[in-house]
């Protein structure tokens, strides 16, 4: 059995590596425990200071201290519709195409694009939808402020889970 343990500086130098990884794991649980602590804080100091009877009142103003849930609750709905109505014939478009039409040669160069578009950031597209998206695409249907942010946010949202679908 003790020639199936290695020779000493390689156990050591396994343990080490053991330890090194048990750390990082241990870090890692840490800082997510550590996250959620803070989100639980913040969560209860804002509970702490709204009011519930205004959580169903006339709409989303925070710098009054109105937090109305029915305009955040449809907000949402709206740009998960805008959203899909984007990515769903765009993301099966892509997949059916890749997977069914596009030759060896064609499917090499798009589907590497396909998977770098996953791996934008939503923080950058989002920041795209605010500074392009908004005012030359959508501006252009919508002359309101607030079906314009909505759309906006629907298009980038849209974008983002193309690749998912596809």
């Amino acid at each position: 059995i003790s020639v199936l343990q290695g020779s000493k500086a390689r156990q050591r130098k396994e343990r080490r590596i053991r330890s090194t990884m048990f750390a990082a794991a241990a870090a890692s649980v840490l800082i997510s425990g550590l996250i959620l602590y803070s989100l639980a804080w913040e969560a209860t100091l804002f509970l702490a200071k709204v009011d519930f009877a205004t959580l169903w009142d006339i709409g989303w103003f925070p710098r009054r201290n109105i937090f109305d849930l029915r305009t955040i609750v449809a907000a949402t709905l709206i740009v998960t519709v805008i959203a899909m109505l984007v990515a769903a014939p765009l993301g099966l478009a892509a997949a059916v195409y890749l997977s069914e039409y596009a030759n060896p040669r064609a499917r090499k160069v798009l589907k590497p694009i396909l998977e770098i578009l996953a791996g934008v950031p939503s923080v950058v597209l989002g920041y795209f939808a605010l500074r392009f998206i908004a005012p030359e695409v959508v501006s252009r249907f919508f002359s309101s402020a607030k079906p314009a942010n909505l759309a906006a946010a629907g298009i980038g949202v849209g974008l983002l889970t193309i690749p998912l679908i596809a």
